[in-house]
């Protein structure tokens, strides 16, 4: 639920830092029904308990927001490839130093499993080399808000993989905040051109009151 406001803080730290550009309100209310949405599916596994692990999170959400703001608005010249490889190398290189002082355990080489092999593989070619390489190329092509919509489909995916793979139930919450995911993406895309469209227009003309010419 916490690392689902970060397009919202796209969208703010974008106006009052970065480029200075107020968010459509439509992109607004779709930011903040894909966050209901996030919230119905989490909800009841949700822990507020934990400070340390809170304050964790929002520190990392404004670090990566803030990290995808300055690559957005930076003049490198940098391929999308390269940008990629530079956050995952210093990523990487953190993770391999807090490992050990974390206390996580030496990984056993000779008893790893294909499938645990074939994981890693995946997710370092597919998940990491590509997706952030395709972030990258979004961060500079795209407006923020629809490029941090990533954020809201990420959980509405993780269901839809338990449900095919871990037999998990589809009940109407899961439907009903699919629903509001799907249609807060769809809001933060296409709201701003609807709002445009002379039809859209008219019709909001029609429950305008004011003095008739």
């Amino acid at each position: 639920l916490i690392v689902g406001s970060i397009p919202l803080q796209f969208a703010i730290l974008n106006w009052l830092k970065f480029e200075k550009k107020k968010p459509h309100p439509m992109a607004i209310l779709g930011l903040i029904i894909g966050m209901l949405g996030i919230g119905l599916i989490s909800w009841e596994k949700a822990s507020w308990s934990n400070t340390l692990v809170i304050l964790g999170l929002l520190t990392a959400n404004f670090a990566w927001t803030t990290g995808s703001l300055v690559i957005r608005v930076s003049q490198t010249k940098l391929s999308f490839f390269s940008r990629a490889s530079i956050q995952m190398t210093v990523g990487g290189s953190i993770l391999l130093i807090l490992s050990p002082l974390m206390g996580e355990r030496a990984v056993e080489w000779g008893h790893l499993p294909l499938a645990g092999i074939l994981s890693v593989l995946y997710l370092a070619l597919a998940v990491t080399v590509l997706a952030y390489t395709c972030y990258s190329y979004l961060l500079r092509t795209v407006a923020p808000e629809i490029t941090s919509t990533y954020a809201l489909v990420n959980p509405l995916l993780a269901v839809i993989f338990g449900v095919i793979y871990l037999n998990e139930p589809i009940t109407s919450k899961v439907i009903l905040s699919s629903l509001l995911i799907v249609t807060s993406v769809a809001l933060v895309i296409y709201g701003p051109k609807l709002m445009k469209s002379s039809k859209v227009l008219a019709f909001v003309q029609c429950f305008k009151i004011g003095p008739t010419k």
